[in-house]
């Protein structure tokens, strides 16, 4: 497990930090109160991830991997 999610991890950060997500954060960071707003933004966007990571790492763990040719 530890190695499939030593190969996933790049893809993950490279959608995760995909051009998506600037064009809120430059808006954010327009507005009268841009420190807090970009804070809850960046908040949002981590736990939304952690989230989304976790449902999957969980599903992960019930799929059942079977060596061989299928029957």
């Amino acid at each position: 497990m530890g190695t499939v999610i030593g190969e996933v991890t790049p893809l993950a950060l490279g959608i995760a930090l995909s051009p998506f997500p600037v064009v809120p954060a430059i808006l954010l960071l327009l507005t009268q109160r841009a420190r807090e707003t970009a804070g809850a933004f960046l908040t949002g966007w981590a736990v939304g991830i952690a989230v989304v990571t976790a449902v999957l790492a969980v599903l992960a763990t019930g799929i059942e991997v079977r060596e061989g040719t299928p029957a």
